[in-house]
């Protein structure tokens, strides 16, 4: 039987697998879902791995028209699998891949980390307009809050209206669903709201082309 809960060597994960087993399940049915992940001493060093790394502006406007998406952040798209971030991101695959191999959980392929970026949000008032990712990330879509905090959405739509907040606070995981997971293609509309302090989160996804 697994342990209820698992430290990483480093100690940057502190994973509760019952928690994420119940995480999985609201993911399946919500779309999204936060768990606490990280340790407070793991997310320190966490955060210095990452912002000593080379960051550039996204583009304010992606699309155009009622495509069009609004976003304000920081992107360092270049992060090393031997980085302790690349570290962290294996492991959690695998605590990821555990969860998803009990019985009780939702169905899903095993999932591999291989697309790594970090975003950088400053206080503003919204981070990122609804939208989807790309098709080509699969399976399971994880952000690792180091620092700050700001509200998750899905949405049922390119907007607000009806959005379901996912409450997620420095040294969670967010988890969101794509394409592959419990058997289903869907690709959620979602969002981040005001941020209230600089907002440090770690991406991570699989690639379906790498």
């Amino acid at each position: 039987m697994a342990p209820a809960s698992f430290r990483s060597h480093k100690d940057w994960l502190d994973l509760d697998d019952t928690a994420l087993a119940a995480a999985l399940d609201r993911v399946a049915r919500d779309g999204a879902a936060a768990v606490p992940a990280l340790s407070r001493s793991g997310r320190h060093e966490l955060i210095q791995a990452a912002t000593a790394l080379d960051f550039r502006t996204a583009r304010p406007v992606v699309g155009e028209g009622d495509r069009a998406v609004t976003q304000c952040f920081e992107i360092a798209d270049e992060v090393p699998a031997a980085s302790p971030l690349g570290t962290l991101a294996a492991e959690l695959a695998d605590r990821l891949n555990a969860a998803l191999a009990r019985p009780e959980t939702p169905s899903c392929p095993p999932i591999v980390l291989n697309d790594r970026v970090v975003q950088r949000y400053p206080a503003t008032t919204v981070g990122i307009s609804p939208h989807k990712d790309h098709v080509r990330y699969v399976h399971l879509v994880v952000n690792l809050v180091l620092q700050g905090a700001a509200p998750f959405y899905i949405c049922p739509a390119r907007s607000f209206d009806h959005a379901l907040e996912i409450t997620g606070q420095a040294g969670d995981a967010l988890l969101m669903r794509a394409p592959g997971f419990a058997g289903s293609d869907h690709r959620p509309f979602h969002a981040v709201g005001a941020v209230m302090q600089e907002r440090l989160v770690l991406g991570l996804r699989q690639d379906s082309r790498a």
